[in-house]
This record gives C-alpha cells, sequence and structure tokens, in this order.
C-alpha cells in the first residue's frame, strides 16, 4: 500500500530571521525614502510629469490658481478651525495645505505616512490640495488552488494563564467527531497566531506545555504553526523572533511543528498565506475610522506594508527590521489577530481573516476558531465559544 502523504507546506519567508540587536533610528527615515522611492517607480509609468515640494516656493511669474502634482508622503493631518490641514513631504522638503471639501474624503483614505499623488492649487498666500490619489491600487494576488480539498485551522488569543487555556475544547471537537467529518478528515494545518500566552503570564513554561500536551494529539500529518504576539514569550519589538529558546524546545518536540516569527509567509497547499499576529492594525483602523479589522487589513495590503505608520505609537518597532514588514508578494489568505475580533472577507483570489479572543472577545460573538477551505477560501466558524 502507498503510504499517505503529508499536506504541502513550505515556509517562504520567516519574520525571525531579522535580529534585533542591529537597529539604528536613522533607518526609519531611510525606510520612508524607500517607500517614496518605490512609489515614484509606480508613478513613473504614468505620462503626466510631477513637480516637488521645493516648487512651491514663492517664484516670479506665479500666478493665482496655479497647480503643481507633488508626489509626496502624508506626514500629517489635523482639523484647525473647523479645516482640515496636511503636511505633505518628499525628497525635498516639507509643505503644509489646507484640504477642500471635494479632495477631504481622498485624504482621509489615506494612512499617515502613505505615498499619495497631491493636487495642489495656490490661493493667495495658501496652498490648497485639490485632489489626493493614492497609489496603492487593486490588484489579485496569483491562485493556485488545489483540486483536492484540504482546510486549515486559524485562532489567535487565546491568552493562557496556566494550564487551562481552551485550546483543548477545539482539538476534542475533531477527535471526538464533534465537527464535519470531511473537515476532520481532511484538516492539514493548525495556526496559532499570537498570544497564546496571557501578558504577564507567571509561568509561560506551564502554557506552553500543556499547549504541546493538547497539540500531540492532533495527527501526526497535520502541520502546526505557531507565531508570537505582544504577551508571549518573545521580544515584543517587530518584526518578533520566534518564542524565547527557554520555551521553544517545549513545542518543538510536537509532530510537524513550526515556530515562526511574527509576520511570517507560507505556502499552504499552494496558497500564498501571511501569519501577522496584528499590532499595527488598531492604529490603522483608527486612522481610517473603520469598525472591521478587515477593512485595515486591505488598506495595509493596498500600500504594500504592515508597516503603514511611524512616529508615537502602542507598538515598539526596531528600525533595522522594518524591511520586514514590507509586503512583496500578494497573499491569498491574510491572518491577524490582536484586535480580539471576529471578521472575515474574502475578494477575488484572496481572503482577509481576523480572529477572536478566547477570553476577551469584541464584536461578534462566534466561535473562536476560523476553519477555512482552502480550495474555495468559505470560512466555517468552530471551536468553543470565547468565555
Amino acid at each position: 500500500m502507498e503510504e499517505e502523504q503529508g499536506p504541502d507546506f513550505l515556509v517562504v519567508e520567516d519574520g525571525g530571521r531579522f535580529s534585533p540587536s542591529y537597529s539604528d533610528p536613522r533607518e526609519f527615515r531611510n525606510h520612508l525614502l524607500r517607500r517614496l522611492g518605490a512609489a515614484r517607480a509606480i508613478a513613473g509609468r504614468r505620462a503626466e510629469p510631477l513637480d516637488s515640494v521645493s516648487d512651491l516656493s514663492p517664484a516670479e511669474g506665479r500666478r493665482r490658481g496655479d497647480r503643481w502634482r507633488v508626489l509626496a508622503i502624508l506626514l500629517d493631518r489635523r482639523m484647525s478651525s473647523g479645516r482640515l490641514e496636511v503636511i505633505i513631504e518628499d525628497e525635498e522638503g516639507a509643505a503644509r495645505a489646507i484640504v477642500s471639501r471635494e479632495a477631504e474624503r481622498d485624504v482621509l483614505a489615506l494612512l499617515p505616512d502613505e505615498p499619495a499623488i497631491f493636487t495642489l492649487e495656490e490661493r493667495g498666500r495658501r496652498i490648497i490640495v485639490r485632489r489626493a490619489e493614492a497609489l496603492g491600487t487593486a490588484f489579485r494576488p496569483g491562485i493556485g488552488r488545489r483540486a483536492v480539498r484540504s482546510y486549515a485551522a486559524f485562532l489567535s488569543d487565546l491568552h493562557c494563564t496556566g494550564e487551562d487555556c481552551g485550546l483543548e475544547g477545539f482539538v476534542h471537537q475533531l477527535t471526538d467527531g464533534l465537527l464535519e467529518g470531511y473537515v476532520a478528515r481532511n484538516l492539514g494545518y493548525v495556526v496559532v497566531n499570537g498570544d497564546l500566552a496571557d501578558c504577564g503570564c507567571e509561568d509561560p513554561r506551564a502554557v506552553y506545555r500543556e499547549a504541546a500536551r493538547v497539540l500531540s494529539a492532533l495527527p501526526e500529518s497535520t502541520v502546526k504553526v505557531i507565531v508570537p504576539g505582544e504577551c508571549d514569550a518573545a521580544p515584543s519589538s517587530l518584526p518578533q523572533p520566534p518564542l524565547d529558546r527557554r520555551f521553544r524546545g517545549i513545542l518543538e518536540d510536537v509532530p510537524n511543528t513550526y515556530l515562526l516569527g511574527n509576520p511570517s509567509t507560507v505556502l499552504m497547499s499552494g496558497l500564498r498565506v501571511l501569519i501577522y499576529h496584528g499590532q499595527t492594525i488598531h492604529r490603522a483602523m483608527e486612522a481610517l475610522g473603520v469598525a472591521r479589522p478587515t477593512l485595515a487589513m486591505r488598506k495595509l495590503l493596498s500600500v504594500r506594508s504592515l508597516l503603514p505608520m511611524f512616529g508615537p505609537m502602542d507598538y515598539a518597532i526596531f528600525p533595522g527590521g522594518a524591511e520586514g514588514l514590507e509586503i512583496h508578494s500578494l497573499p491569498n489568505i491574510f491572518h491577524a489577530g490582536h484586535t480580539h475580533m471576529a471578521d472575515a472577507l474574502k475578494s477575488d483570489n484572496m481572503l482577509l481573516l481576523s480572529t477572536p479572543s478566547w477570553r476577551n472577545p469584541r464584536g461578534p460573538h462566534v466561535p473562536t476558531v476560523a476553519v477555512v477551505d482552502l480550495s474555495t477560501l468559505d470560512v466555517l466558524w468552530r471551536g468553543p465559544l470565547p468565555s
């Protein structure tokens, strides 16, 4: 009899390859310049010439109503005297401008530090933004569907404090026949995307030991992927390395287990899957004024970066690793946690997926595990309800 083979799996990019020991604050500035350069390469394919911020300085012969098209980064935006104002910056300098009513919607759809083409007009001593054109375009990732049906289970934010962490509830559903038979038979992957342990957990060793015991009950052929979050036993700066070496061996003893950095990209049955705990998604949601994490995730893909904003923020990023948060190839599945919200958005050949917290969920009260049919990208919410 021919031996049954396990599911196809390949680590494409491991976020843990960046070392937080090599940090230079000037690298943030260099990273913004590289981002602007990449945007300029995209804009260069268009026929219209572009101006620079330095062209806005007073010059003879300028007339009221003159216009410029400037490729720049949105450095800041704020309300002042009832009007929206922005500061934009390119390689030559920075400028302040007032946003016209017709351009407000376009400007509010931009993230801070996002490159865009701004159409500017002089009005007396003021510069007015007449239009803001984002460079992130609609796109479709490559697709590599398999005819054979295969499933992947995505979960995050268990926030375990000791030996009882709830993970066993989902594994029991699988092993005791409580899930649909075709799902249990064809479940090839289980992804634990950050915050397996709770923040400030007194005994993370007990948490990871219990997780290892529970995951060992799964078939050896099932691929298990574990990525850290800010509460886990790993440096919290982004990109994050895998779990600390003191605890890594506990989980590495589980057959077919991969301990990866945050973020990481893998191939599952021919599909490209971006696994990111999601520390920057909250700030993107606030900047965009959206309530669904998947809408912010779609914007991050549009600007091709998991690090859309610099400056004061509630997450730590070491400068040398900023490149590890750029998105070079688009995924078929983008999975995140951190927001504690369950959300799924399928578009074209892509699935944006946010999984809830097991202990402190926000938004819809649904089961804690997203089971994805990799042949259709359909999502089944299974597993125990959050406590």
